[in-house]
């Protein structure tokens, strides 16, 4: 993140020297009497135009580099992620694997305590199973009334 600053802080700053140069240093000023002058041929302008903002270009990206190489490398820092992100998906295992072993367990119990719901329970029906454990409702709130 602090590369993407650096780097956008970096341009912008070259943006303003170039515009600081241009404008108000007078290089604008400077190339237009030196291309209307008869020393620089018609062949030697073209050249100066095509060379010059290519080297003030090559500038700027030696700067963005020379900040680049003290970044830290992208695949270390995604093999350091993915090897965390595993350590932390094995730890997520071993809890799911302890949560089983407790429903086993709980499973056992009620099995022991209650045959009816251990046979719905060996038979993978839970809402039966359930049914099974709850009692009636009905009549529960029939001396209640509603004014």
């Amino acid at each position: 993140m602090l590369f993407v600053v650096i780097m956008a802080l970096i341009t912008v700053a070259s943006f303003s020297v170039r515009l600081w140069l241009v404008y108000f240093e007078g290089y604008a000023t400077m190339v237009d009497n030196l291309m209307r002058n008869d020393f620089f041929t018609l062949n030697m302008r073209v050249v100066l135009a095509v060379v010059i903002p290519p080297i003030i270009d090559g500038v700027q990206s030696t700067a963005l580099i020379m900040t680049g190489s003290h970044a830290q490398p992208l695949l270390p820092q995604l093999v350091k992620g993915q090897q965390k992100m595993r350590k932390e998906v094995a730890e997520m295992h071993v809890m799911l694997k302890n949560q089983q072993e407790k429903v086993d367990m709980m499973h056992e119990i009620l099995r022991r305590a209650n045959p009816e719901i251990a046979a719905s329970i060996e038979n993978a029906n839970p809402q039966e199973a359930m049914r099974a454990q709850k009692p009636s409702n009905e009549g529960m709130f029939d001396s209640c009334s509603i004014q």
